[in-house]
């Protein structure tokens, strides 16, 4: 969770946050960038565009899900697909957990 509110520091579009602050990387998929090593679950999306919300500070993005990996230790049910793990979010400038939201550490 540490090395998540670090990654909050903005970055250059041409630098990688996981070299920054040495986040351990793992290809799953050729065409996409690698997943942080150790995930249970992520996404590979597609983007098509941002969306300008004038006046806003926020920036929503129009992506499409392409793919999607889970690590086979959190499938709890095979024949039903289900997952046992406690996904983070980040939503806006904090995180939150399913149900639950998560007040990130100030970052000097």
């Amino acid at each position: 969770m540490k090395r998540c509110i670090l990654a909050q520091k903005s970055c250059r579009g041409d630098e990688s946050e996981a070299a920054i602050f040495d986040i351990a990387t793992k290809e799953i998929l050729k065409d996409f960038p690698p997943l942080v090593a150790g995930v249970p679950s992520a996404f590979f999306c597609e983007f098509y565009q941002e969306i300008d919300l004038k006046g806003s500070k926020t920036i929503p993005l129009v992506v499409e899900i392409k793919a999607q990996f889970i690590d086979d230790a959190i499938i709890s049910n095979k024949e039903k697909i289900t997952l046992d793990y406690a996904p983070v979010a980040r939503v806006g400038k904090s995180y939150a957990l399913l149900g639950k939201n998560i007040t990130p550490p100030t970052i000097k």
